[in-house]
């Protein structure tokens, strides 16, 4: 799996990466939908975040700037390796009903992912 980039900052800078003008109210939001609530009081301290999150919490940062941004195209690598499959499916559930005209392309070793997807390609 490819690691994240995560910048040295704030969690909240680093959720909100490369921007920071995003409501107390609307990180709170996304911390609760991408499973990272237990952060919600370390939302303003400066750390070594890469350090500090498993390659799974890294993952769902990753998510959280997807529905903080809302891009009309994603593509994913391997971006759900590091979780469990429920996560995984809420994830990918959560991205079909938010961004519904989102094109999604993913490219990942597990079967699962075929359910959230029209096609297939496989090598």
């Amino acid at each position: 799996m490819a690691k994240t980039i995560l910048p040295l900052g704030s969690l909240k800078e680093l959720l909100c990466y490369p921007h920071s003008a995003y409501s107390h109210k609307k990180i709170d939001e996304l911390l609760t939908l991408c499973h990272l609530e237990k952060f919600k009081p370390q939302l303003h301290e400066i750390k070594n975040w890469s350090h500090e999150l498993s390659l799974g919490e890294q993952q769902l940062v990753s998510f959280a700037r997807v529905f903080l941004y809302k891009p009309d195209f994603l593509f994913l690598d391997e971006a759900t390796s590091s979780l469990d499959e429920t996560t995984e499916a809420q994830l990918y559930e959560t991205l079909k009903a938010r961004l519904p005209n989102i094109t999604l392309i993913s490219v990942g070793h597990r079967n699962t992912l075929r359910a959230f997807h029209e096609r297939v390609i496989e090598f």
